[in-house]
């Protein structure tokens, strides 16, 4: 009966020590998801910015140059909406459970 009690007791601390090894470890990859966000974001940023300042130096034709600048900021917002939900799916802990965000069709990659 001793026996059976120390061996649950041994097997109550384990399990402890298993929850607590990943707390850490996911305390650890939020950390690294919210840095690899935050890095992401600033380039992505400059990207957008310049691409509708070339737009605007352009003009809002229909000219292939604004078909392709259209194409960048269509496919930097679907970046921007992708490290969204990265970004949120593992603050709130629901990463392996989080709807996908669908690949973008060959049309919307392709300048209009």
């Amino acid at each position: 009966m001793v026996a059976k009690r120390m061996q649950a007791t041994a097997a109550g601390r384990e399990v402890e020590r298993l929850r607590d090894e990943r707390e850490r470890h996911w305390q650890r990859v939020q950390k690294v998801v919210r840095g690899a966000a935050h890095d992401l974001r600033n380039p992505l940023t400059t990207i957008r910015a310049r691409t509708e300042l070339l737009k605007r130096t352009l003009g809002n034709g229909q000219s292939s140059e604004a078909r392709h600048l259209d194409a960048i900021l269509r496919s930097s917002e679907r970046l921007e909406a992708l490290i969204t939900q990265l970004s949120t799916s593992f603050r709130e802990g629901t990463a392996a459970d989080g709807p996908a965000i669908p690949a973008a069709t060959e049309a919307e990659a392709t300048p209009r």
